[in-house]
């Protein structure tokens, strides 16, 4: 088999990345070697700098097989994305993946962790998604009225401006480190999230998350993850309550 080369496309973040990784495992397989890519956006590629299956490109010259930019709007992306690179049909035992942090230490508390990202870039025109997956300050008071454990918000400085309670109800937060956010994920003990490309690196980690829908497109933008749960907008209040009751944390 002919060795690939993929393109992290700049318009197409962290969560379009993840929904590729099922891929890459399965070309690393079938080439027994690292499948070469190139990431547009340096916050993605700092979530795969240990991958087993990935050489990182340093630059973009030549042509590439597939591009981040392989969206559908009937199944899953990464489903869909699978099935187009290796012509069969996704299986479990291709689950998305992503970067362990070791280098960061654990926090030594149990905590909630909030995210309301919205890609950590900013386009000059207006992408079509903005507007379609922020979470409101009502959220993030639902969550903090219903926790007896410190609540922490991590994402963008971006992502952080555009929440600007947020001071209101987190006991800390981290901005601008995306593999401490990736550590922050890795050791929460719940997780509470809009559509973003964070909630897609929990689901890749398998962890309790429970992603807060509102206007992006539902299928598609799911991911595989085994303890990922959703919700959609008018139902946020009793869907958030009924998770931190099932976790035992009222």
């Amino acid at each position: 088999m002919k060795k690939i080369r993929i393109l992290q496309h700049e318009r197409y973040g962290l969560g379009n990345f993840i929904n590729m990784t099922p891929s890459i495992k399965w070309l690393y397989e079938k080439n027994n070697e690292k499948v070469d890519v190139y990431f547009s956006t340096d916050y993605v590629k700092e979530c795969f700098l240990k991958s087993p299956y990935i050489n990182i490109l340093n630059n973009s010259t030549g042509t590439f097989d597939f591009s981040s930019n392989m969206v559908n709007k009937e199944i899953e992306d990464y489903k869909y994305i699978f099935n187009k690179i290796t012509g069969q049909n996704w299986s479990s035992n291709y689950h998305t993946f992503i970067d362990e942090q070791p280098e960061f230490k654990k926090i030594p508390y149990e905590y909630v962790l909030i995210l309301n990202g919205l890609g950590g870039f900013e386009f000059s025109d207006k992408p079509n998604w903005m507007g379609k997956k922020e979470l409101n300050e009502e959220v993030f008071k639902v969550v903090k009225n219903n926790i007896n454990i410190p609540l922490i918000f991590t994402g963008s400085i971006k992502d952080l401006k555009r929440t600007s309670w947020s001071h209101k109800y987190c006991n800390l937060t981290e901005v601008g480190d995306i593999r401490k956010s990736l550590s922050l994920i890795q050791n929460a003990k719940l997780i509470i999230s809009n559509d973003t490309g964070l909630a897609h690196a929990a689901g890749a980690m398998n962890k309790n998350i429970l992603i807060l829908w509102k206007d992006t497109p539902f299928i598609k933008n799911q991911n595989p993850g085994l303890n990922t749960k959703y919700c959609h907008k008018k139902d946020w209040s009793n869907c958030i309550v009924e998770f931190l009751n099932q976790s035992i944390l009222i």
